[in-house]
């Protein structure tokens, strides 16, 4: 039996409530076997990648070290995504350049089928000269106006590196998904955390869309585009790097707040109670020399 006090062997405190229990982590005896979980937790925190975080430094024995979760990975993205970066910008800046300078017939195709086959919406702009008390309507501008040859080169090279970016972004997000689907194990709870994040990252995949439609249905004036457009080419990197950011610290969550480490009782290890007994040989009326019996007991 016990004959001592139960106190921590760190802060030498007795209190003991429901959140912070004593328990005994190693094979130490005495005053030094008891200790606050949360003391222990501030030594080992204390001791990251020293022996100290997962052994006793008196009894040398390994803490029992349990996790309610399996962890998950924390490097999904991380050896690919730099690479995609870059190569989504050479493939944009180049394809848009490309498309541009070869197939100016290319733009017809593609703003057709933005519009579906349709002619590109116009409405009457007018203004009133008061000097001649006479009024001048002017349909609006198109998209396709706008970026047709000769003096269309820029704008062209900007809607298409905009148009490749975007579909990009498409083909990462869904690689994304996939991926979540793969290797996250708590697949619920991830995309609890992630919920707002990835609203905004639906609706910004499909930005040149939405980008285009506002501008050609809304205010009826591509410039509204192109000032976007080049806005959306400064920052989609930053974007990209914001969204593995948050993707970092949502698996952070997951194994470090939500799925934090316990250390169990030294006599809570299974093997501890385990009985080792003697086999008993039997008696083999001098049949068998010694050597005999020491092989038929050692196998």
């Amino acid at each position: 039996m016990d004959t001592y006090e139960k106190e921590c062997r760190i802060c030498l405190s007795e209190e003991v409530d429901s959140d912070d229990e004593l328990i005994t982590p190693c094979r130490c005896n005495g005053t030094s076997k008891y200790v606050h979980r949360s003391c222990l937790n501030k030594w080992r925190n204390v001791n990251i990648g020293r022996e100290a975080n997962t052994t006793c430094m008196e009894c040398r024995e390994e803490y029992i070290i349990r996790r309610k979760y399996e962890l998950e990975n924390k490097t999904i993205f991380n050896k690919s995504f730099h690479f995609f970066i870059c190569l989504s910008y050479i493939i944009s800046g180049l394809g848009g350049t490309f498309w541009s300078m070869f197939s100016p017939k290319g733009n017809k195709y593609l703003i057709s089928l933005l519009n579906q086959g349709n002619p590109e919406p116009t409405i009457n702009i007018c203004e009133y000269n008061y000097r001649i008390n006479n009024t001048t309507c002017v349909k609006s501008i198109t998209m396709s106006q706008l970026i047709s040859p000769p003096n269309g080169f820029y704008p062209s090279v900007i809607f298409h590196m905009y148009f490749l970016l975007t579909i990009n972004t498409i083909l990462f997000t869904l690689y994304y998904y996939k991926t979540i689907c793969q290797k996250i194990k708590r697949k619920k709870r991830y995309f609890l955390l992630n919920l707002l994040t990835l609203c905004f990252w639906n609706i910004y995949s499909i930005r040149f869309f939405i980008v285009y439609y506002m501008s050609s249905r809304i205010f009826y004036d591509p410039s509204i585009f192109f000032g976007l457009a080049h806005i959306g080419l400064i920052v989609d990197g930053g974007c990209f790097f914001n969204f593995i950011k948050s993707h970092n610290s949502k698996i952070k969550i997951m194994n470090e707040i939500d799925n934090k480490e316990i250390i169990l009782s030294w006599y809570n290890n299974p093997t501890h109670t385990l009985e080792f007994t003697e086999l008993e040989l039997p008696e083999l009326n001098g049949l068998l020399e010694e050597s005999d019996v020491e092989e038929i007991a050692y196998g």
